[in-house]
């Protein structure tokens, strides 16, 4: 598959899932998170044999991503050395969630969110969240 711009998030309830982003292959266990970014190619590698059950969410960003290549311990000093007056929101492309629970209910709430436009403000604070 390719996206034409968004992102996706597959939040796995039951796996292994086992995707490839380009060249880089991932196995996501239950708890775990991965971030598809834009313009990239992906799918499947490899079939899942138990069976898997996992939630995904698109959503578009208006800024444009950069990819850092450094070590947790070096992103985290780089960070405090050099605070920004910036916004930024660091992501890893698979991560496992420290509170599950409450995201499968956010995950809900958007789901349950009205397609109605004025219900758009709700749906992106609870994807931001």
């Amino acid at each position: 598959m390719f996206h034409k711009g968004d992102y996706e998030i597959i939040l796995c309830v039951k796996g292994p899932i086992y995707i490839q982003l380009d060249q880089e292959q991932y196995v996501i266990n239950a708890g775990e998170i991965l971030l598809i970014p834009p313009f990239i190619n992906f799918f499947g590698y490899k079939n899942s044999t138990q069976g898997v059950d996992f939630y995904w969410l698109h959503f578009f960003s208006r800024f444009k991503e950069s990819k850092i290549n450094l070590k947790e311990s070096d992103l985290i000093a780089s960070v405090k050395n050099n605070p920004s007056k910036d916004r930024k929101i660091l992501l890893p492309n698979k991560f496992t969630l420290a509170d599950y629970e409450q995201s499968v209910i956010l995950i809900h709430q958007i789901l349950s969110s009205r397609s109605e436009s004025s219900y758009l403000q709700m749906r992106d604070y609870l994807t931001s969240a």
